[in-house]
């Protein structure tokens, strides 16, 4: 299989999984369904470039399982920070938000108690996201 394939696949398998994760997680599929495919499609083109790139170092045997698990904590990451941050800006711009009247501690503690740890944890998430597709990849050059 082509290096250009598997981060196709890899792409392919990232939504298709987190969206049966986050369907199985909502009440009303049908509303659910348009901001999965808004939010995830980005996401899964970010992981299939990454995995492009790095299945072709894979294929040349340059890489190893850890820029996987790096790779896939920065994705986890930064889809995390991105997330939160336009999260934030929509409420920020929006009459009657939870930061109307909040002051810089309150922002410090919503970025420090909440959206950094579980920014970690999806990139942890992502870790072994990376572990696993690295595991996959190598066996699919390896055939």
């Amino acid at each position: 299989m082509s290096p250009r394939l598997i981060g196709i696949q890899n792409g392919i398998i990232v939504f298709v999984f987190w969206s049966c994760v986050g369907l199985l997680l909502v009440s009303d599929w049908r509303i659910a369904i348009p901001w999965f495919v808004a939010y995830l499609f980005p996401i899964s083109l970010v992981v299939t470039w990454r995995s492009t790139k790095l299945s072709y170092n894979l294929a040349k045997q340059c890489v190893t399982a850890k820029a996987y698990v790096v790779e896939g904590f920065w994705v986890g990451f930064t889809v995390c920070i991105v997330f939160f941050g336009l999260t934030i800006s929509n409420q920020a711009l929006a009459a009657g938000s939870v930061f109307d009247g909040a002051d810089l501690n309150d922002i410090i503690k919503y970025v420090l108690f909440f959206a950094l740890p579980i920014s970690v944890s999806v990139g942890l998430l992502g870790s072994v996201q990376g572990w696993l597709f690295f595991h996959l990849n190598r066996w699919q050059l390896a055939s």
